[in-house]
């Protein structure tokens, strides 16, 4: 019995991380974070690091609602999840200013944002909480790896374009076209990957041929 429910969870876990990271990546199917790409989503530096206080934040908010139970009232919960997220933010915004390439003004808006972003994931149900705090972890995490794919590759895509370097190292192309770094370019091209990844995600559902009849 125990080993079945063990399995039972892995499984869990498994959709969880394949629905978080691929086929339903809340950054690019409900656009959760948008704020995050075109505020400071410009360089790859600034990418992981928004990606990793994402990723935090959503932890241990989750962890720490799914320890409360399922009988909390969604009101309360809500309200909880505002209070643990804004706490997680704390030393973030300590280091931000070390570690990002952004003032600490224009990046602090931005963790303060993702405070918001949290309640969004938690409001619509994408993570999971009322199953323990394995799940919930899986959730969070699968959510997380999903905000970072996302945000790190129009960075990059961006940090290129804008500035021709990655890392902030210089490299051989890019820097065409500086208004890159610039707002609307992080909306047009969250657009093209949108369109892109939903023509992948529509070709991955495509039945096969022995399937038509």
């Amino acid at each position: 019995m125990r080993r079945e429910k063990i399995v039972s969870k892995l499984r869990l876990a498994l959709k969880l991380l394949n629905d978080g990271i691929w086929r339903h990546n809340a950054f690019v199917v409900h656009a959760v974070g948008v704020f995050p790409l075109v505020a400071s989503g410009v360089t790859l530096k600034n990418a992981v690091m928004l990606s990793a206080v994402t990723a935090f934040v959503l932890v241990v908010t989750a962890v720490g609602v799914s320890f409360l139970g399922k009988g909390i009232a969604r009101s309360i919960k809500w309200a909880v999840c505002a209070v643990l997220s804004a706490a997680a933010q704390v030393p973030a915004m300590l280091l931000a200013d070390r570690f990002s390439d952004s003032t600490y003004t224009a990046l602090e808006f931005t963790l303060i944002l993702l405070c918001v972003n949290t309640l969004l994931y938690f409001r619509r149900d994408m993570v999971e909480v009322n199953k323990g705090p394995f799940i919930a972890f899986v959730s969070a995490i699968a959510n997380g790896i999903g905000f970072a794919v996302v945000i790190c590759i129009v960075s990059l895509f961006r940090e290129i374009v804008a500035f021709g370097t990655v890392w902030n190292y210089k490299i051989p192309f890019g820097g065409w076209h500086h208004p890159a770094a610039l707002p609307f370019a992080g909306f047009f091209t969250l657009a093209f990957l949108i369109a892109a990844y939903k023509g992948v995600l529509g070709l991955f559902s495509k039945p096969g041929k022995g399937d038509e009849k």
